[in-house]
């Protein structure tokens, strides 16, 4: 197995890959430069935002939700348009890092200190309508992920260099029992 380099992109912070299967896209984030990178069919760029993406996920209406900051954005590639969705009471310290879509379309996204120090971090999940707290406590919210019956949640916070284990409601989007 070969692997090639298909775009120098010199990212200060790159994070969050995320395939839009629908458009061939792939999307990522720069944080500490605040864009939103592309890579489709050969052509590379990126769009410029206002403030630090932590992550991103792609809408069946083609469109990205954006955490950034402590704002949860829709983002319209078509037209670099970003419309605030919700904004989260974390710590002014506080930016948000890593994020997923869980199978049911929740946004679950966790905040983290700039310092990387400070347990100020919280995990939370978007609906669509509200925000709901899932976890607090968190250094550096990272590495979500679910098991293949969706029944069971993965999550790190990076400093305790642990992957942790919960039971995961898919209904709900409620999480239990770590």
């Amino acid at each position: 197995m070969q692997v090639d380099i298909i775009y120098e992109a010199n990212a200060s912070l790159g994070e969050g890959p995320a395939w839009d299967s629908k458009t061939q896209t792939l999307y990522w984030v720069d944080i500490l430069e605040k864009r939103v990178h592309f890579h489709r069919d050969g052509e590379n760029g990126y769009f410029q935002l206002d403030e630090m993406p932590g992550c991103l996920a792609p809408c069946k209406d083609g469109s990205l939700i954006v955490a950034a900051n402590a704002s949860i954005l829709n983002f319209e590639p078509a037209t670099g348009k970003s419309t605030m969705l919700e904004s989260v009471s974390d710590s002014a310290k506080n930016r948000f890092n890593d994020g997923k879509c869980d199978p049911a379309g929740r946004f679950l996204v966790g905040t983290m200190n700039m310092d990387e120090k400070t347990p100020s971090g919280t995990l939370y999940s978007y609906d669509g309508v509200q925000v709901t707290q899932l976890l607090t406590g968190i250094r550096i919210s990272n590495g979500l992920a679910w098991g293949p019956d969706y029944r069971t949640f993965y999550y790190i916070d990076t400093p305790t260099r642990e992957v942790k284990a919960f039971d995961y409601n898919l209904d709900s989007g409620q999480i239990a029992n770590p």
